[in-house]
């Protein structure tokens, strides 16, 4: 994840809420680097976000334009559905304002359960290897 794909949604809202959520979004996004990323490059661990900052990424991300949708993986994932292959969403927003609302909404999800966030792509499945 690249903080960078935000800059033009983030640079609308000059706080220091925002700068926090751009702080924050770059724990999300390259904490973790050294740790899990393998030579592919994009597979693996990428960073995470305490239970704490999990909870203050929800509250500094209040105010931006994003999709409205409740947290829930099957409501992302059939928004998303509708969304593929559109230039906007079906009500009107980009894919950088989707994406960020999806990391909004894992924090949502994860602040529910008192967790934080652990953040990456193509994790291996743990069951595969019980």
């Amino acid at each position: 994840m690249h903080i960078r794909r935000y800059e033009s949604l983030l640079c609308r809202h000059d706080s220091p809420s925002v700068a926090r959520l751009r702080q924050l979004l770059e724990y999300l996004g390259g904490r973790g680097r050294l740790v899990g990323q393998d030579a592919s490059e994009g597979d693996g661990l990428y960073g995470w976000l305490t239970p704490d900052e999990a909870e203050e990424l929800i509250s500094c991300a209040a105010g931006l334009d994003l999709p409205i949708m409740p947290a829930d993986f099957d409501e992302m994932a059939s928004y998303f559905a509708r969304w593929r292959g559109a230039e906007t969403s079906p009500d009107g927003h980009d894919f950088d304002q989707l994406s960020l609302r999806f990391i909004i909404n894992v924090a949502i999800l994860a602040n529910k359960q008192s967790m934080g966030i652990l953040w990456g792509n193509d994790f291996l499945d743990p069951m595969k290897f019980t």
